[in-house]
């Protein structure tokens, strides 16, 4: 038997469950696409504008990097869906936008 606590946050979970896996998976790909899009540019002779990321990559551990950051926002993201479900939509959602709007500027520098 489930005490009324589990049942009231299954019911405050649930239809941001499909959505959260949804915008889980973009923000994968997205990384994804920013990192090979930032190895292409580099490899054409472009600068990283991102002092950190410069060093990274002068390091040698950007795979990993960009790995491990990844995993974190997943897990933070994650932590904060099980807190409050529709604050975790919408803010993975803006992390969308942004993350959508470097995808393409660099889309553009590389073209």
């Amino acid at each position: 038997m489930k005490s009324t606590y589990v049942i009231l946050s299954e019911q405050k979970v649930e239809p941001y469950k499909k959505r959260t896996i949804l915008f889980s998976s973009i923000f994968v790909g997205l990384n994804l696409l920013d990192f090979v899009e930032t190895k292409i540019a580099l490899a054409n002779g472009l600068t990283e504008l991102n002092p950190v990321a410069n060093i990274i990559f002068a390091l040698g551990v950007a795979e990993f990097f960009e790995a491990t950051t990844t995993l974190i926002v997943l897990l933070c993201f994650y932590l904060l869906y099980k807190i409050e479900p529709k604050l975790a939509c919408n803010l993975s959602c803006a992390s969308l936008i942004f993350l959508s709007g470097i995808a393409i500027w660099n889309l553009i520098q590389i073209i």
